[in-house]
């Protein structure tokens, strides 16, 4: 049955290079502008809560050329926040369009194109159209590139450094244009990794294609390297022995298995989300993968080097979202391309056949060949859309899922100032745990709750970091545990927590309402447009806690007073044209 699969991958003539050459940038410009077309539903729609810390540092920048967020600094991925300053400059207005259009949907469509072309370049016209279908239809691909984040910016990046060191390893025989190529691609993910840290592991998986499919044949032909080697891996066990590094290391793997709390070893994510997404196509990729490299070796072997390592060291690591593994998901895709095309003519030949002859004698001669195309035009049908993957995606495209973006929701605080506006005028204490949410919407706030974020801290300035220590990232006191939000409301005499809708819900929250009720305080819930606020105040002459004197000054003016001066207002980015210059 595949004794002829060699036949069915042969790849385009390239008897003239120039009308190559043309073809494949015909070929991702189409993709691009289709991509382009994809990519757009979403991008007036407001932001979810991640996206908040790359836009205010974004608009800092551009309004004071600083990456500041009330009193703090958020400067990850500091090159990112100027691009999209720059795409602000370019646009003319500071919107979530321009946020997103040239910093995520422009890269998101061009990693597209460079993928698509890769795969006709490599594998053929038929390869190259099913890449194309699957990455159109891609719902991780369609909201990472509308998400004012750096990971569509980072993919892209990511891509082109590893279709370089493709190109480099199997087509170019100059030394000088290689080393031109490969140089090329270590800036390329140089830049990715300033952006995100994760590119490590799929430059990682780049070296372990090339340590496995190259250097047996280099060592045959370059004696030589045994001996490089050999002392490459001496020294490398004489380095990690000696303990140099062993700082470096420990925090290195730290940082590969930390996640914020709570802490969930989860290593079935990944599966299960390709299980859901594409039962058809996850379940048989073992099968397509053998397909693949047995039809045609090279491009096969990168692609499934690429996804299936960072597949693996994602799910055994600690952060885990889809979005992570958007800079080498394509390469499924591609693999899926290669095999397909590989086996698709010995198929359709095969069920035409069996569909003609399956109808026997009950159907008319002239209707046996109709009905055989209609019944595998259905079955095909059946067999995409079971997928759904691909209903998603076109929900995506046409801009209908507009509640949600990578699971999270868009929560919009739209009642923050009826809410609010009574208590003002008492100076309540302020906290919330949606700090970027509440500088949107209320403009400042006192103290964060924020359990998460403050495994965050104890992660990154250190494990004995009290209650009420500084978050960089706003200038605000934070705390964890609902310990010290308890006795914050007891220390203080009227203070606000305000959080999404559904916080509401929230068993801390239930909790204190009760507790603050059979300690006499008066308290109340007001939730609706998109918000929850509980409120609270002491009855006059109330005892206060002897602990009390662990609280901080929380600052004068209070938030409630910068908000009452005018001094904090709200950054608030709800439709494409809010802030205009």
């Amino acid at each position: 049955m595949f004794g002829s699969l060699e036949e069915n991958t042969a790849l385009p003539g390239r008897d003239d290079t120039k009308s190559h050459l043309l073809r494949l940038l015909g070929i991702g410009l189409i993709s691009f502008v289709m991509a382009m077309l994809t990519r757009v539903g979403l991008i007036n729609h407001p932001l979810i809560y991640d996206e908040l810390y790359q836009y205010l540092p974004s608009v800092s920048w551009q309004e004071n050329q600083t990456f500041t967020v009330l009193d703090g600094i958020y400067d990850r991925a500091a090159r990112f926040s100027q691009f999209i300053a720059f795409s602000f400059d370019v646009i003319g207005e500071q919107s979530a369009f321009s946020a997103r259009l040239i910093p995520s949907v422009i890269p998101g469509a061009l990693l597209v194109a460079l993928i698509v072309s890769w795969a006709y370049h490599v594998s053929g016209r038929v390869a190259a159209l099913i890449a194309l279908c699957f990455l159109l239809f891609w719902p991780n691909g369609i909201e990472v590139s509308q998400y004012i984040r750096f990971y569509s910016a980072q993919g892209v990046l990511f891509v082109a450094g590893a279709l370089l060191v493709y190109t480099a390893l199997t087509e170019i025989s100059s030394v000088i244009w290689r080393a031109a190529a490969l140089v090329a691609a270590a800036v390329a993910f140089l830049v990715a990794l300033d952006l995100q840290m994760l590119t490590a592991l799929g430059v990682g998986a780049i070296l372990l294609w090339v340590l496995v499919v190259f250097m047996p044949s280099w060592l045959r032909r370059y004696p030589l390297l045994w001996w490089l080697n050999g002392a490459i891996v001496l020294g490398l066990a004489i380095f990690f022995l000696s303990g140099v590094a062993s700082e470096e290391i420990n925090w290195l793997w730290t940082t590969y298995n930390w996640e914020p709390w709570p802490h969930v070893d989860d290593t079935t994510f990944y599966h299960r989300n390709f299980r859901d997404n594409y039962p058809t196509f996850w379940t048989l990729f073992p099968v397509i993968a053998i397909i693949a490299l047995r039809a045609n070796f090279m491009p096969a072997s990168f692609c499934l080097a690429l996804f299936v390592t960072t597949f693996l060291l994602q799910s055994f690591g600690g952060l885990k979202n889809i979005r992570y593994l958007y800079p080498t998901m394509p390469f499924f895709f591609v693999l899926w391309g290669i095999g397909l095309q590989a086996v698709l003519p010995v198929f359709w030949r095969f069920l035409k056949t069996s569909a003609t002859e399956a109808s026997g004698n009950f159907v008319p001669s002239v209707l046996k060949k109709p009905l055989a195309f209609a019944v595998l035009g259905i079955s095909a049908g059946f067999l995409i859309f079971a997928n759904p993957a691909l209903p998603r995606s076109a929900k995506l495209i046409l801009g209908q899922d507009e509640n949600m973006l990578l699971g999270k929701t868009r929560w919009q605080w739209e009642g923050a100032e009826a809410f609010l506006t009574p208590w003002l005028a008492d100076n309540p204490l302020i906290v919330t745990d949606e700090e970027m949410r509440a500088v949107e919407w209320l403009g400042d706030f006192d103290l964060a709750y924020n359990k998460p974020r403050f495994s965050e801290l104890l992660y990154s300035v250190s494990p004995d970091a009290p209650p009420f220590s500084v978050d960089r990232r706003t200038g605000r006191p934070l705390i964890g545990d609902y310990a010290d939000f308890r006795l914050v409301v007891f220390c203080h005499p009227v203070g606000v927590f305000v959080t999404n809708e559904a916080g509401a819900r929230n068993g801390n929250i239930l909790r204190l309402l009760q507790e603050a009720r059979s300690a006499d305080l008066s308290v109340s819930l007001q939730t609706g447009r998109g918000m929850a606020m509980v409120g609270w105040r002491h009855k006059a002459h109330m005892e206060l806690p002897e602990d009390c004197r662990k609280v901080p000054n929380f600052g004068d003016p209070s938030a409630a007073g910068r908000i009452l001066s005018g001094e904090s207002v709200p950054w608030s980015v709800a439709s494409s044209t809010v802030r205009t210059h």
